[in-house]
């Protein structure tokens, strides 16, 4: 039996992925695994390698460039999945935060002198119109 088929196992049994403990709920392992993990991927993303495989992080990136694209690859099947809900959610927060007199954006305070008549605070808007939200 493989690694991959023993986690699996374990993860079908509602066990630790590494050991038959019970996991964190909403996680896959254990308190202690979990730990361990934070502490590997911590030590690998110090010396810029990647958190998956230990080869060398893109620049910028905690991954290689293969684990990058799994990673993106992973990311768009998720909002595909999801989009819907996570449309709502959005635009949930956007009202919630409009009718609170604050930044649809990011959440920060509106002043009356720069951001008079605006929903989005001054930072919010320079991003937006250099194309980084």
């Amino acid at each position: 039996m493989t690694g991959k088929q023993r986690r699996k196992m374990r993860h079908d049994k509602g066990f630790c992925v590494e050991c038959d403990n019970p996991p964190v709920p909403g996680r896959l392992m254990c308190a202690n695994h979990a730990a361990m993990d934070r502490i590997r991927k911590a030590r690998f993303r110090s010396k810029g390698h990647c958190v998956d495989c230990c080869k060398p992080a893109e620049v910028g990136h905690i991954r290689c460039s293969y684990h990058l694209d799994l990673q993106r690859l992973a990311n768009r099947s998720y909002y595909r999945r999801n989009q819907r809900r996570l449309l709502e959610a959005s635009s949930r927060i956007k009202k919630k935060r409009k009718a609170e007199g604050v930044c649809t954006g990011c959440g920060a305070p509106l002043y009356p002198d720069t951001d008079s008549g605006k929903v989005t605070c001054v930072n919010c808007r320079i991003a937006f119109f250099k194309g980084v939200l």
